[in-house]
Protein backbone atom coordinates (compact mmCIF):
# COMPACT_ATOMS: atom_id res chain seq x y z
CA UNK A 1 0.00 0.00 0.00
CA UNK A 2 2.88 2.38 0.78
CA UNK A 3 4.29 2.09 -2.74
CA UNK A 4 0.91 2.66 -4.40
CA UNK A 5 0.17 5.60 -2.11
CA UNK A 6 3.55 7.09 -3.01
CA UNK A 7 2.83 6.78 -6.73
CA UNK A 8 -0.56 8.47 -6.37
CA UNK A 9 0.99 11.27 -4.32
CA UNK A 10 3.75 11.72 -6.90
CA UNK A 11 1.14 11.96 -9.66
CA UNK A 12 -0.75 14.66 -7.75
CA UNK A 13 2.35 16.73 -7.02
CA UNK A 14 3.49 16.58 -10.63
CA UNK A 15 0.12 17.84 -11.77
CA UNK A 16 -0.21 20.49 -9.05
CA UNK A 17 2.85 22.53 -9.98
CA UNK A 18 3.03 21.60 -13.67
CA UNK A 19 6.32 19.80 -13.08
CA UNK A 20 5.38 16.91 -15.36
CA UNK A 21 4.65 19.24 -18.27
CA UNK A 22 7.87 21.20 -17.75
CA UNK A 23 9.93 17.98 -17.63
CA UNK A 24 8.66 16.82 -21.02
CA UNK A 25 8.11 20.07 -22.91
CA UNK A 26 10.56 21.62 -25.33
CA UNK A 27 8.99 25.06 -24.96
CA UNK A 28 11.26 27.33 -22.86
CA UNK A 29 8.26 29.51 -21.94
CA UNK A 30 6.79 26.71 -19.85
CA UNK A 31 10.02 26.37 -17.90
CA UNK A 32 10.14 30.12 -17.33
CA UNK A 33 6.59 29.99 -15.97
CA UNK A 34 7.61 27.45 -13.35
CA UNK A 35 10.64 29.59 -12.47
CA UNK A 36 8.44 32.66 -12.02
CA UNK A 37 6.03 30.68 -9.89
CA UNK A 38 8.90 29.41 -7.75
CA UNK A 39 10.35 32.93 -7.39
CA UNK A 40 6.99 34.29 -6.23
CA UNK A 41 6.52 31.44 -3.76
CA UNK A 42 10.05 31.94 -2.44
CA UNK A 43 9.39 35.66 -1.94
CA UNK A 44 6.26 34.91 0.09
CA UNK A 45 8.17 32.30 2.12
CA UNK A 46 10.95 34.75 2.96
CA UNK A 47 8.44 37.40 4.04
CA UNK A 48 6.61 34.92 6.27
CA UNK A 49 9.90 33.69 7.73
CA UNK A 50 11.03 37.20 8.66
CA UNK A 51 7.62 37.91 10.17
CA UNK A 52 7.82 34.74 12.27
CA UNK A 53 11.34 35.61 13.41
CA UNK A 54 10.20 39.12 14.38
CA UNK A 55 7.30 37.81 16.44
CA UNK A 56 9.53 35.32 18.24
CA UNK A 57 12.25 37.88 18.95
CA UNK A 58 9.70 40.46 20.10
CA UNK A 59 8.04 38.05 22.53
CA UNK A 60 11.41 37.05 24.01
CA UNK A 61 12.54 40.67 24.40
CA UNK A 62 9.27 41.62 26.13
CA UNK A 63 9.57 38.72 28.56
CA UNK A 64 6.67 36.77 27.04
CA UNK A 65 8.65 33.78 25.80
CA UNK A 66 6.45 31.35 27.76
CA UNK A 67 3.39 32.27 25.71
CA UNK A 68 5.22 31.74 22.39
CA UNK A 69 4.91 27.91 22.00
CA UNK A 70 1.17 27.82 22.65
CA UNK A 71 0.46 30.78 20.37
CA UNK A 72 2.52 29.26 17.56
CA UNK A 73 0.59 25.98 17.77
CA UNK A 74 -2.68 27.92 17.75
CA UNK A 75 -1.57 30.09 14.82
CA UNK A 76 -0.54 27.02 12.80
CA UNK A 77 -3.91 25.42 13.58
CA UNK A 78 -5.87 28.48 12.47
CA UNK A 79 -3.89 28.81 9.24
CA UNK A 80 -4.45 25.12 8.48
CA UNK A 81 -8.15 25.31 9.29
CA UNK A 82 -8.86 28.40 7.20
CA UNK A 83 -6.88 27.28 4.15
CA UNK A 84 -7.88 23.60 4.19
CA UNK A 85 -11.62 24.03 4.79
CA UNK A 86 -11.82 26.00 1.55
CA UNK A 87 -10.10 23.36 -0.57
CA UNK A 88 -10.75 20.02 1.13
CA UNK A 89 -13.92 19.29 -0.88
CA UNK A 90 -12.17 20.01 -4.17
CA UNK A 91 -9.14 17.88 -3.31
CA UNK A 92 -11.15 14.91 -2.04
CA UNK A 93 -14.13 14.93 -4.38
CA UNK A 94 -13.74 17.49 -7.16
CA UNK A 95 -11.27 15.89 -9.57
CA UNK A 96 -12.12 14.86 -13.12
CA UNK A 97 -10.00 11.71 -13.19
CA UNK A 98 -11.97 10.09 -10.34
CA UNK A 99 -13.16 7.21 -12.54
CA UNK A 100 -9.63 6.57 -13.80
CA UNK A 101 -8.10 6.65 -10.31
CA UNK A 102 -10.72 4.36 -8.80
CA UNK A 103 -10.30 1.89 -11.68
CA UNK A 104 -6.67 1.38 -10.67
CA UNK A 105 -5.77 -1.63 -8.48
CA UNK A 106 -5.77 0.48 -5.32
CA UNK A 107 -8.10 0.60 -2.35
CA UNK A 108 -10.17 3.62 -1.39
CA UNK A 109 -8.06 3.90 1.77
CA UNK A 110 -4.92 4.33 -0.37
CA UNK A 111 -6.60 7.08 -2.39
CA UNK A 112 -7.74 8.87 0.76
CA UNK A 113 -4.29 8.66 2.35
CA UNK A 114 -2.57 9.95 -0.80
CA UNK A 115 -4.88 12.96 -1.01
CA UNK A 116 -4.54 13.70 2.68
CA UNK A 117 -0.76 13.44 2.38
CA UNK A 118 -0.71 16.07 -0.34
CA UNK A 119 -2.62 18.56 1.83
CA UNK A 120 -0.56 17.54 4.86
CA UNK A 121 2.73 18.13 3.02
CA UNK A 122 1.68 21.60 1.91
CA UNK A 123 0.57 22.49 5.43
CA UNK A 124 3.83 21.21 6.91
CA UNK A 125 5.69 23.43 4.46
CA UNK A 126 3.64 26.44 5.57
CA UNK A 127 4.23 25.52 9.22
CA UNK A 128 7.99 25.32 8.65
CA UNK A 129 7.98 28.79 7.11
CA UNK A 130 5.57 30.42 9.57
CA UNK A 131 6.52 28.76 12.88
CA UNK A 132 10.03 27.32 12.65
CA UNK A 133 11.90 30.67 12.82
CA UNK A 134 10.03 31.67 15.98
CA UNK A 135 10.61 28.25 17.54
CA UNK A 136 14.33 28.52 16.81
CA UNK A 137 14.41 31.95 18.45
CA UNK A 138 12.61 30.47 21.46
CA UNK A 139 15.06 27.59 21.76
CA UNK A 140 18.21 29.68 21.31
CA UNK A 141 17.21 32.50 23.65
CA UNK A 142 16.08 30.16 26.42
CA UNK A 143 19.05 27.79 25.99
CA UNK A 144 16.87 24.69 25.97
CA UNK A 145 18.18 21.13 26.33
CA UNK A 146 18.69 18.61 23.55
CA UNK A 147 15.45 16.88 24.50
CA UNK A 148 13.42 20.04 23.98
CA UNK A 149 15.13 20.60 20.61
CA UNK A 150 13.88 17.13 19.63
CA UNK A 151 10.36 18.13 20.71
CA UNK A 152 10.54 21.36 18.70
CA UNK A 153 11.66 19.47 15.60
CA UNK A 154 8.97 16.79 15.82
CA UNK A 155 6.29 19.40 16.59
CA UNK A 156 6.73 20.94 13.12
CA UNK A 157 5.26 17.74 11.67
CA UNK A 158 2.56 17.42 14.33
CA UNK A 159 1.23 21.00 14.48
CA UNK A 160 -0.86 20.89 11.29
CA UNK A 161 -2.05 17.28 11.70
CA UNK A 162 -5.05 17.64 14.03
CA UNK A 163 -6.41 20.88 12.46
CA UNK A 164 -5.95 19.29 9.01
CA UNK A 165 -8.11 16.33 9.98
CA UNK A 166 -10.65 18.63 11.62
CA UNK A 167 -10.91 20.85 8.54
CA UNK A 168 -11.14 17.86 6.17
CA UNK A 169 -13.88 16.39 8.36
CA UNK A 170 -15.74 19.71 8.20
CA UNK A 171 -15.29 19.76 4.41
CA UNK A 172 -16.60 16.20 4.12
CA UNK A 173 -19.56 17.08 6.33
CA UNK A 174 -20.33 20.13 4.17
CA UNK A 175 -20.20 17.92 1.07
CA UNK A 176 -22.53 15.40 2.70
CA UNK A 177 -25.03 18.07 3.71
CA UNK A 178 -25.13 19.42 0.16
CA UNK A 179 -26.04 16.06 -1.41
CA UNK A 180 -29.79 16.42 -1.54
CA UNK A 181 -29.92 20.07 -2.55
CA UNK A 182 -30.59 21.13 -6.11
CA UNK A 183 -27.90 23.81 -5.97
CA UNK A 184 -25.41 21.80 -3.97
CA UNK A 185 -22.37 23.82 -5.06
CA UNK A 186 -24.03 26.93 -3.69
CA UNK A 187 -24.66 25.09 -0.41
CA UNK A 188 -20.98 24.08 -0.26
CA UNK A 189 -19.95 27.70 -0.87
CA UNK A 190 -22.25 29.13 1.81
CA UNK A 191 -21.32 26.53 4.44
CA UNK A 192 -17.58 26.81 3.70
CA UNK A 193 -17.64 30.59 3.99
CA UNK A 194 -19.65 30.29 7.19
CA UNK A 195 -17.13 27.83 8.63
CA UNK A 196 -14.22 30.12 7.71
CA UNK A 197 -15.83 33.17 9.27
CA UNK A 198 -16.68 31.11 12.36
CA UNK A 199 -13.06 30.04 12.78
CA UNK A 200 -11.84 33.61 12.46
CA UNK A 201 -14.52 34.84 14.88
CA UNK A 202 -13.35 32.33 17.48
CA UNK A 203 -9.75 33.47 17.07
CA UNK A 204 -10.82 37.11 17.43
CA UNK A 205 -12.73 36.20 20.58
CA UNK A 206 -9.57 34.60 21.96
CA UNK A 207 -7.53 37.70 21.15
CA UNK A 208 -10.12 39.95 22.76
CA UNK A 209 -10.14 37.87 25.89
CA UNK A 210 -6.35 37.92 25.99
CA UNK A 211 -5.73 41.67 25.67
CA UNK A 212 -5.71 42.22 29.41
CA UNK A 213 -3.55 39.13 29.84
CA UNK A 214 -0.76 40.61 27.73
CA UNK A 215 -0.07 43.05 30.55
CA UNK A 216 1.01 40.11 32.74
CA UNK A 217 3.82 39.21 30.32
CA UNK A 218 2.05 36.29 28.72
CA UNK A 219 1.23 33.95 31.59
CA UNK A 220 -2.52 34.44 31.39
CA UNK A 221 -2.37 34.51 27.60
CA UNK A 222 -0.84 31.04 27.54
CA UNK A 223 -3.56 29.77 29.90
CA UNK A 224 -6.27 31.33 27.72
CA UNK A 225 -4.78 29.71 24.61
CA UNK A 226 -4.57 26.32 26.33
CA UNK A 227 -8.23 26.59 27.35
CA UNK A 228 -9.23 27.42 23.80
CA UNK A 229 -7.02 24.75 22.17
CA UNK A 230 -5.82 22.04 24.62
CA UNK A 231 -3.14 20.73 22.23
CA UNK A 232 -1.42 24.12 22.46
CA UNK A 233 -1.38 23.82 26.25
CA UNK A 234 0.14 20.33 26.14
CA UNK A 235 2.86 21.43 23.75
CA UNK A 236 3.62 24.57 25.76
CA UNK A 237 3.89 22.57 28.97
CA UNK A 238 6.14 20.02 27.22
CA UNK A 239 8.75 22.46 25.87
CA UNK A 240 8.80 24.77 28.89
CA UNK A 241 9.01 22.08 31.57
CA UNK A 242 10.49 19.31 29.37
CA UNK A 243 7.44 17.21 30.18
CA UNK A 244 7.46 14.19 27.87
CA UNK A 245 4.04 13.06 29.13
CA UNK A 246 2.44 16.28 27.85
CA UNK A 247 4.32 15.94 24.56
CA UNK A 248 3.12 12.35 24.31
CA UNK A 249 -0.48 13.51 24.69
CA UNK A 250 0.10 16.12 22.01
CA UNK A 251 1.53 13.50 19.63
CA UNK A 252 -0.98 10.73 20.40
CA UNK A 253 -4.03 12.94 19.90
CA UNK A 254 -2.63 14.36 16.65
CA UNK A 255 -1.68 11.01 15.12
CA UNK A 256 -4.69 9.20 16.61
CA UNK A 257 -7.17 11.67 15.11
CA UNK A 258 -5.60 11.22 11.67
CA UNK A 259 -5.63 7.42 11.91
CA UNK A 260 -9.22 7.29 13.12
CA UNK A 261 -10.38 9.60 10.34
CA UNK A 262 -8.68 7.51 7.63
CA UNK A 263 -10.26 4.31 8.95
CA UNK A 264 -13.76 5.78 9.18
CA UNK A 265 -13.71 7.91 6.07
CA UNK A 266 -12.29 5.21 3.78
CA UNK A 267 -15.45 3.17 4.22
CA UNK A 268 -17.73 5.90 2.84
CA UNK A 269 -15.34 7.66 0.46
CA UNK A 270 -16.37 5.79 -2.69
CA UNK A 271 -20.07 6.29 -1.99
CA UNK A 272 -19.64 10.02 -1.28
CA UNK A 273 -17.43 10.63 -4.33
CA UNK A 274 -19.84 8.82 -6.65
CA UNK A 275 -22.85 10.69 -5.28
CA UNK A 276 -21.12 14.07 -5.40
CA UNK A 277 -20.02 13.62 -9.02
CA UNK A 278 -23.40 12.35 -10.21
CA UNK A 279 -25.81 14.54 -12.13
CA UNK A 280 -29.45 14.53 -11.06
CA UNK A 281 -32.20 15.44 -13.51
CA UNK A 282 -35.96 15.63 -13.13
CA UNK A 283 -38.20 13.28 -15.08
CA UNK A 284 -41.06 15.78 -15.50
CA UNK A 285 -39.27 18.17 -17.87
CA UNK A 286 -41.60 20.44 -19.81
CA UNK A 287 -40.83 22.88 -22.57
CA UNK A 288 -41.31 26.44 -21.40
CA UNK A 289 -41.07 29.87 -22.95
CA UNK A 290 -37.73 30.59 -24.53
CA UNK A 291 -36.16 33.89 -23.55
CA UNK A 292 -33.70 35.90 -25.61
CA UNK A 293 -31.04 38.26 -24.29
CA UNK A 294 -28.24 40.39 -25.66
CA UNK A 295 -24.93 38.63 -26.40
CA UNK A 296 -23.18 40.51 -23.59
CA UNK A 297 -25.83 39.61 -21.01
CA UNK A 298 -25.86 35.98 -22.16
CA UNK A 299 -22.08 35.76 -21.76
CA UNK A 300 -22.36 37.46 -18.38
CA UNK A 301 -24.91 34.89 -17.18
CA UNK A 302 -22.68 32.08 -18.44
CA UNK A 303 -19.70 33.43 -16.48
CA UNK A 304 -21.79 33.95 -13.36
CA UNK A 305 -23.14 30.42 -13.57
CA UNK A 306 -19.61 29.10 -14.01
CA UNK A 307 -18.52 30.92 -10.86
CA UNK A 308 -21.32 29.53 -8.70
CA UNK A 309 -21.04 26.01 -10.16
CA UNK A 310 -17.48 25.53 -8.88
CA UNK A 311 -17.10 25.86 -5.13
CA UNK A 312 -13.28 26.08 -5.06
CA UNK A 313 -13.35 28.80 -7.76
CA UNK A 314 -15.95 30.82 -5.88
CA UNK A 315 -14.33 30.41 -2.47
CA UNK A 316 -10.77 31.14 -3.53
CA UNK A 317 -11.77 34.16 -5.63
CA UNK A 318 -14.15 35.83 -3.21
CA UNK A 319 -13.24 34.81 0.35
CA UNK A 320 -11.12 37.96 0.85
CA UNK A 321 -14.06 40.13 -0.16
CA UNK A 322 -16.30 38.23 2.26
CA UNK A 323 -13.73 38.78 5.03
CA UNK A 324 -13.79 42.50 4.18
CA UNK A 325 -17.53 42.52 4.72
CA UNK A 326 -17.17 40.59 7.99
CA UNK A 327 -14.47 43.01 9.20
CA UNK A 328 -16.65 46.03 8.42
CA UNK A 329 -19.55 44.50 10.35
CA UNK A 330 -17.30 43.79 13.35
CA UNK A 331 -16.29 47.47 13.49
CA UNK A 332 -19.81 48.33 14.64
CA UNK A 333 -19.20 46.32 17.82
CA UNK A 334 -15.76 47.78 18.63
CA UNK A 335 -15.46 50.64 21.11
CA UNK A 336 -12.80 52.88 19.52
CA UNK A 337 -12.49 55.12 22.58
CA UNK A 338 -11.85 52.09 24.80
CA UNK A 339 -9.22 50.84 22.36
CA UNK A 340 -7.52 54.26 22.37
CA UNK A 341 -7.42 54.24 26.17
CA UNK A 342 -6.10 50.67 26.35
CA UNK A 343 -3.34 51.26 23.78
CA UNK A 344 -2.58 54.77 24.96
CA UNK A 345 -2.96 56.22 21.44
CA UNK A 346 -5.00 59.38 21.02
CA UNK A 347 -6.70 60.06 17.69
CA UNK A 348 -6.75 56.37 16.77
CA UNK A 349 -10.06 56.68 14.93
CA UNK A 350 -8.69 59.51 12.78
CA UNK A 351 -5.61 57.47 11.90
CA UNK A 352 -7.74 54.45 11.11
CA UNK A 353 -9.92 56.62 8.88
CA UNK A 354 -6.87 57.30 6.69
CA UNK A 355 -5.41 53.78 6.61
CA UNK A 356 -8.60 51.66 6.48
CA UNK A 357 -9.22 52.34 2.73
CA UNK A 358 -5.90 50.69 1.92
CA UNK A 359 -6.71 47.79 4.22
CA UNK A 360 -9.97 47.34 2.32
CA UNK A 361 -8.03 47.68 -0.95
CA UNK A 362 -5.70 44.89 0.22
CA UNK A 363 -8.60 42.46 0.59
CA UNK A 364 -10.18 43.66 -2.65
CA UNK A 365 -6.85 43.22 -4.43
CA UNK A 366 -6.80 39.55 -3.41
CA UNK A 367 -10.26 38.90 -4.90
CA UNK A 368 -10.14 38.31 -8.63
CA UNK A 369 -12.42 35.89 -10.43
CA UNK A 370 -10.78 36.93 -13.70
CA UNK A 371 -7.29 35.71 -12.72
CA UNK A 372 -8.19 32.19 -13.84
CA UNK A 373 -11.39 32.73 -15.85
CA UNK A 374 -9.65 32.16 -19.20
CA UNK A 375 -7.82 29.06 -18.00
CA UNK A 376 -11.00 27.55 -16.58
CA UNK A 377 -12.45 27.30 -20.10
CA UNK A 378 -10.00 24.41 -20.50
CA UNK A 379 -10.91 21.87 -23.15
CA UNK A 380 -14.25 23.61 -23.74
CA UNK A 381 -12.69 26.85 -24.96
CA UNK A 382 -13.72 25.98 -28.51
CA UNK A 383 -17.27 26.98 -27.58
CA UNK A 384 -16.34 30.62 -27.07
CA UNK A 385 -13.93 30.49 -29.99
CA UNK A 386 -16.80 29.54 -32.28
CA UNK A 387 -19.27 32.06 -30.79
CA UNK A 388 -20.22 34.91 -33.20
CA UNK A 389 -19.05 37.65 -30.82
CA UNK A 390 -15.95 39.78 -30.49
CA UNK A 391 -13.35 38.79 -27.93
CA UNK A 392 -13.72 42.16 -26.19
CA UNK A 393 -17.35 41.32 -25.38
CA UNK A 394 -16.26 38.09 -23.68
CA UNK A 395 -13.67 40.06 -21.71
CA UNK A 396 -16.33 42.53 -20.58
CA UNK A 397 -18.54 39.70 -19.35
CA UNK A 398 -15.71 38.19 -17.29
CA UNK A 399 -14.79 41.58 -15.82
CA UNK A 400 -18.45 42.29 -15.09
CA UNK A 401 -18.77 39.16 -12.94
CA UNK A 402 -15.88 40.20 -10.72
CA UNK A 403 -17.31 43.70 -10.35
CA UNK A 404 -20.71 42.22 -9.49
CA UNK A 405 -19.08 40.51 -6.51
CA UNK A 406 -16.77 43.31 -5.41
CA UNK A 407 -18.63 46.59 -5.88
CA UNK A 408 -21.65 45.80 -3.65
CA UNK A 409 -19.32 44.53 -0.91
CA UNK A 410 -17.14 47.65 -1.27
CA UNK A 411 -20.19 49.89 -0.99
CA UNK A 412 -21.64 48.15 2.08
CA UNK A 413 -18.29 47.81 3.87
CA UNK A 414 -17.43 51.47 3.20
CA UNK A 415 -20.75 52.56 4.70
CA UNK A 416 -20.13 50.39 7.77
CA UNK A 417 -16.55 51.65 8.18
CA UNK A 418 -17.87 55.20 7.96
CA UNK A 419 -20.46 54.52 10.65
CA UNK A 420 -17.87 52.84 12.86
CA UNK A 421 -14.98 55.33 12.61
CA UNK A 422 -16.96 58.51 11.80
CA UNK A 423 -14.21 60.05 9.62
CA UNK A 424 -14.25 63.57 8.17
CA UNK A 425 -15.64 64.27 4.72
CA UNK A 426 -12.31 63.80 2.88
CA UNK A 427 -11.49 60.57 4.68
CA UNK A 428 -15.04 59.33 4.11
CA UNK A 429 -14.74 60.04 0.39
CA UNK A 430 -11.56 57.99 0.11
CA UNK A 431 -13.22 55.24 2.15
CA UNK A 432 -15.45 54.67 -0.89
CA UNK A 433 -13.20 55.71 -3.78
CA UNK A 434 -9.98 53.78 -3.12
CA UNK A 435 -11.49 50.27 -2.67
CA UNK A 436 -13.74 50.85 -5.70
CA UNK A 437 -10.76 51.88 -7.84
CA UNK A 438 -8.91 48.74 -6.77
CA UNK A 439 -11.96 46.62 -7.65
CA UNK A 440 -11.76 47.80 -11.28
CA UNK A 441 -7.98 47.43 -11.27
CA UNK A 442 -7.87 43.86 -10.02
CA UNK A 443 -10.68 42.79 -12.36
CA UNK A 444 -8.83 44.04 -15.44
CA UNK A 445 -5.39 42.94 -14.22
CA UNK A 446 -6.57 39.38 -13.55
CA UNK A 447 -7.95 39.01 -17.06
CA UNK A 448 -4.89 40.62 -18.66
CA UNK A 449 -2.48 38.29 -16.84
CA UNK A 450 -4.49 35.13 -17.47
CA UNK A 451 -4.64 35.95 -21.17
CA UNK A 452 -0.84 35.97 -21.24
CA UNK A 453 -0.39 32.83 -19.10
CA UNK A 454 -3.40 30.51 -19.59
CA UNK A 455 -3.37 26.99 -18.15
CA UNK A 456 -5.70 24.72 -20.09
CA UNK A 457 -4.41 21.20 -19.36
CA UNK A 458 -5.96 20.60 -15.96
CA UNK A 459 -7.83 17.62 -14.53
CA UNK A 460 -9.52 19.53 -11.72
CA UNK A 461 -10.34 23.20 -11.19
CA UNK A 462 -8.19 23.09 -8.07
CA UNK A 463 -5.07 22.97 -10.27
CA UNK A 464 -6.01 26.25 -11.95
CA UNK A 465 -7.49 28.09 -8.99
CA UNK A 466 -4.71 27.22 -6.53
CA UNK A 467 -1.70 26.32 -8.63
CA UNK A 468 -1.55 28.71 -11.60
CA UNK A 469 1.01 31.44 -12.11
CA UNK A 470 -1.70 33.93 -13.05
CA UNK A 471 -3.51 33.68 -9.72
CA UNK A 472 -0.28 33.95 -7.73
CA UNK A 473 0.92 36.98 -9.69
CA UNK A 474 -2.41 38.81 -9.40
CA UNK A 475 -2.61 38.24 -5.64
CA UNK A 476 0.96 39.47 -5.14
CA UNK A 477 0.34 42.49 -7.39
CA UNK A 478 -2.88 43.36 -5.55
CA UNK A 479 -1.14 43.11 -2.19
CA UNK A 480 1.84 45.21 -3.31
CA UNK A 481 -0.38 47.88 -4.88
CA UNK A 482 -2.13 48.46 -1.54
CA UNK A 483 0.71 47.84 0.93
CA UNK A 484 3.16 50.28 -0.71
CA UNK A 485 0.93 53.39 -0.46
CA UNK A 486 -0.14 52.33 3.05
CA UNK A 487 3.54 52.21 4.03
CA UNK A 488 4.07 55.67 2.56
CA UNK A 489 1.13 56.90 4.63
CA UNK A 490 2.78 55.66 7.81
CA UNK A 491 6.12 57.31 7.00
CA UNK A 492 4.80 60.54 5.41
CA UNK A 493 1.57 61.09 7.29
CA UNK A 494 1.62 64.84 6.60
CA UNK A 495 1.25 64.07 2.87
CA UNK A 496 -1.68 61.68 3.37
CA UNK A 497 -4.00 63.58 1.01
CA UNK A 498 -1.41 63.69 -1.78
CA UNK A 499 -0.60 59.99 -1.39
CA UNK A 500 -4.24 58.98 -1.56
CA UNK A 501 -5.00 61.19 -4.54
CA UNK A 502 -1.86 60.04 -6.34
CA UNK A 503 -2.56 56.38 -5.64
CA UNK A 504 -6.15 56.58 -6.88
CA UNK A 505 -5.07 58.41 -10.04
CA UNK A 506 -2.16 56.03 -10.73
CA UNK A 507 -4.28 52.89 -10.24
CA UNK A 508 -7.03 54.29 -12.47
CA UNK A 509 -4.51 55.17 -15.17
CA UNK A 510 -2.94 51.71 -15.03
CA UNK A 511 -6.39 50.11 -15.19
CA UNK A 512 -7.26 52.09 -18.31
CA UNK A 513 -3.94 51.20 -19.98
CA UNK A 514 -4.47 47.49 -19.31
CA UNK A 515 -8.07 47.64 -20.49
CA UNK A 516 -7.13 49.46 -23.70
CA UNK A 517 -4.54 46.74 -24.41
CA UNK A 518 -7.42 44.24 -24.65
CA UNK A 519 -8.64 45.90 -27.88
CA UNK A 520 -8.02 43.70 -30.87
CA UNK A 521 -6.53 40.95 -28.72
CA UNK A 522 -7.20 37.34 -29.63
CA UNK A 523 -9.20 35.35 -27.18
CA UNK A 524 -6.63 32.66 -26.44
CA UNK A 525 -2.88 32.14 -26.73
CA UNK A 526 -1.77 28.57 -27.39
Amino acid sequence: MIRKCGLLLKMQLYGLFGINKVMHTKNPKEKRKLMYWGAGAALIAVMMGFYSFGIGYGCVRMGMAKMLPSLLVLAAALITLVTTVLKSSAVLFGYRDYDMVMSLPVSSRTVVISRLLMMYGLNVLVTVIAAAPALIVFGVCRGVSAGIWVMLFISIFLMPLFPLILSVAVGALITYLSWHFKYRNLVVIVLSIGATIGIMALSMQLNEGSMDALASLGAKTADETARFYPLAGWFSNAVIKEDWLSFGLFAIVSVGAASAFVLLFSGVYTKMSTAFSAEHTKGDYRMGTLQAASPLFSLYKKELKRLFSCSIYMLNSTISAVLLLAASISVLFVDISKMEQMLGINGLSEWYGKIIPFGAALLVGMSSTTACSISLEGKNRWILLSAPVEAKMIFKAKIGVNLTILLPIVLVSSVLFTLGFKPGFTDMLFMFVIPAVYAFFISVLGLFVDLHHPKYDWETEYRVVKGSLSVLFVILAGMAASILPAGLMLVLNEYALVIRLGTAAAVLALTWILYSRLDGRKLYRE
